[in-house]
């Protein structure tokens, strides 16, 4: 279990890692109710870490090698500022709703027209409705239920190899909450060979 306050900006240098190590045609799935687009001026921070994987900001930090070539799939981003929405328009972020994202075969197809090899997955945990997951450090109603992250990490599985996985912004201790997470953690082991 991720320790408390642990933000998508840590994402950064493991996806980076990921990216040297699996080439160019690295795939990422960013599930987070925020586009986490804005380009760091800076070390990346929950608002600016897909940018900085994507090498938008500040060249002392954004990851290198970045991921680009529209290989990027924002998923259940329900919080987007128009410059955010500006990487979706131009094709460099390919963005499935909540709705969309609640159809297996969407998300997987959202993953293979990026023409990926292989894909990182990164979950930020308000892309959970806070009435299934109360604990996440940046909550935002409207979101995906749990069931609902599992069945589409394992539509993205079924589609192309997932080569690893992060979970962010967990900011609660509480045990019944924590509880609820399991089904995300089994499947991230799971999809990444640490379970069978």
């Amino acid at each position: 279990m991720p320790e408390p306050l642990v933000d998508s900006g840590t994402e950064v240098a493991r996806i980076a890692a990921a990216r040297r190590r699996h080439g160019h045609a690295l795939g990422l799935a960013w599930f987070d109710a925020h586009g986490s687009l804005h380009a760091p001026r800076g070390p990346a921070r929950h608002g600016t870490a897909l940018a900085a994987v994507m090498g938008l900001g500040d060249p002392e930090f954004v990851a290198s090698p970045r991921i680009g070539g529209g290989r990027v799939a924002l998923i259940g981003a329900r919080k987007l500022g128009v410059l955010e929405w500006r990487h979706v328009w131009e094709g460099r972020v390919r963005h499935l709703t909540v709705a969309a994202a609640r159809r297996a075969s969407v998300v997987s197809n959202c993953l293979l027209e990026t023409d990926a090899d292989e894909v990182y997955v990164h979950i930020g945990l308000d892309v959970l409705d806070p009435a299934e997951f109360a604990g996440a450090e940046r909550p935002e109603s409207g979101g995906m239920k749990v069931a609902e992250v599992v069945t589409a990490v394992r539509a993205i599985a079924a589609a192309l190899p997932i080569i690893g996985a992060g979970i962010t912004g967990c900011a609660t201790t509480d045990p019944e909450q924590l509880r609820r997470l399991e089904p995300l953690l089994d499947v991230v082991g799971e999809v990444c060979g640490l379970r069978s």
